[in-house]
């Protein structure tokens, strides 16, 4: 017999049978003895001995349909959800809630920190609209939109957020050279209510570099103004270098550059000499001012006139020197020194001139000497002691030189002394015209002669009359002299 059958009264029955499966040997259950009470449950006692048990809310190990403890593993096959309303899974610190076949998932917390953790694959968050990360009081930390910005927020107030092109921050970056914001640092948007600033710390400089041929650019209002790169700084056409709110400015306008300053004077300094040119090359100098204190127009080393000074204190020394195609050139040069003692020539100017295609170094042409006297080019100036050949026998004449080869409509001076005595000198003035022509100048009218008396230059007049009052003129002129020679 494979069932018990009880048969209603009605007519339906109900079937007590054996299990599906042979069971391993001969079972038997014992029916308990008395009715039992409501609402208890039959129970079996594990030797074949059927009971009636009361079902408990305190039974540890069984969990109760509410307030109840699990003290052990809770596996879901399927689904785990609660659907009342305030209802909620407590668990204890550090344990688990383990998600996915290999519990890739977890959620757990530990005394002060809770853990979201995936092990074995990615984590996405999802949201329909707004991702929010918030703090316990619900003030927003992190505002994730759905398709559009991402805003960090610190204290409740926006601090940077994402755009389509963009990273906004709302205050300043600041960038530290340890992990752990110790060390130097760098800020970038510092504002100091009038200017949005780059600062670095005191501890180390700041170094912007570009490895890009065209170096760093710097602009206003989306047109560049300054030029670094590996030639050097650059101004764009017409702009300023501006020094001190316009005090000092440099701007080049395309065909002009202009320095100046605004306010005041204008110092250049150099450690050697400082110089000017007038071509890109830096091969044609115009001007130099020398560290001894000399001025250089068109400086050339090799057209240099002679030392204005024995004792080599030169005070100012201008050089002028023109170029052509034909690689000639003329030279003017001022000179204004002083000798090594105030009787050695003293304080003196000196002109000097050069002819065109000359090859030796420029020729004195004219001084000012310190007591205001000119001298004219000094075609020989010469003391000499004996046997230098100078002179010539008793009666002869002696070619000292030969003005053929000297410039025309020219006043020449001549002195000769023998022997440093006064007894034996001769001065005499000689001109020489345009058609070669040689005239000594020694003239005077019969009504009118000078003289000189002592130290006094004397005039008389011998028309026979009173002339005091006449008219006419009277001129003394420091003329051209020679002076003491340096």
């Amino acid at each position: 017999m494979s069932s018990i059958r009880l048969k209603h009264a009605s007519g339906n029955s109900m079937s007590l049978a054996a299990p599906g499966t042979n069971p391993a040997s001969n079972l038997e259950l014992k029916l308990p003895h008395t009715i039992g009470s409501a609402n208890q449950l039959l129970k079996v006692d594990g030797s074949g001995q059927l009971g009636w048990a009361t079902d408990s809310t305190t039974d540890s190990t069984k969990l109760p349909l509410a307030g109840g403890t699990l003290t052990g593993n809770l596996t879901a096959v399927k689904y785990l959800s609660s659907k009342s309303s305030g209802a909620a899974l407590s668990f204890a610190d550090s344990v688990e809630i383990n998600l996915g076949t290999g519990d890739d998932l977890k959620l757990w917390h530990q005394t002060g920190n809770s853990y979201i953790t995936s092990t074995g694959a990615n984590l996405t968050l999802r949201a329909a609209g707004h991702l929010y990360l918030q703090d316990i009081d619900g003030n927003t930390m992190a505002d994730f939109n759905d398709g559009g910005a991402v805003e960090l927020y610190h204290n409740g107030n926006k601090a940077a957020a994402t755009a389509s092109d963009d990273f906004d921050v709302y205050r300043r970056l600041r960038l530290f050279a340890a992990r752990d914001m110790s060390g130097h640092q760098l800020s970038i948007g510092q504002w100091d209510g009038s200017n949005h600033r780059i600062e670095g710390d005191a501890n180390r400089p700041i170094f912007i570099t570009a490895y890009n041929s065209s170096g760093i650019k710097f602009g206003y209002q989306s047109g560049e103004k300054v030029q670094i790169d590996n030639s050097g700084l650059k101004i764009v056409l017409g702009g300023y270098l501006d020094f001190y709110s316009g005090r000092t400015t440099y701007r080049h306008t395309g065909s002009v550059g202009e320095f100046k300053n605004n306010t005041g004077d204008l110092y250049c300094a150099a450690a050697g000499d400082l110089k000017f040119y007038t071509d890109n090359s830096f091969s044609t100098e115009r001007l130099r001012i020398k560290t001894t204190g000399e001025f250089d127009f068109g400086y050339q080393t090799n057209t240099a006139p002679p030392s204005p000074t024995s004792g080599g204190n030169e005070g100012l020394q201008i050089y002028a020197t023109r170029h052509d195609s034909s690689n000639f050139f003329g030279t003017i040069d001022f000179v204004a020194g002083r000798g090594s003692d105030n009787t050695n020539g003293g304080a003196q100017m000196r002109f000097f001139t050069q002819k065109r295609a000359a090859s030796t170094n420029p020729v004195e042409a004219l001084r000012i000497t310190a007591d205001g006297v000119f001298n004219g080019r000094a075609l020989i100036n010469r003391e000499f002691g004996t046997g230098n050949g100078y002179f010539t026998t008793s009666g002869a004449w002696k070619v000292i030189l030969d003005l053929g080869g000297y410039p025309d409509s020219c006043l020449y001076i001549c002195d000769v002394a023998m022997q440093h005595s006064a007894a034996y000198t001769a001065t005499f003035w000689v001109y020489k015209t345009e058609n070669d022509q040689y005239k000594v100048i020694h003239d005077q009218d019969s009504l009118c002669h000078w003289r000189i008396n002592g130290s006094q230059l004397e005039v008389q007049q011998n028309s026979g009359v009173d002339q005091t009052n006449t008219f006419g003129y009277q001129k003394i002129f420091q003329a051209f002299g020679m002076a003491t020679p340096y």
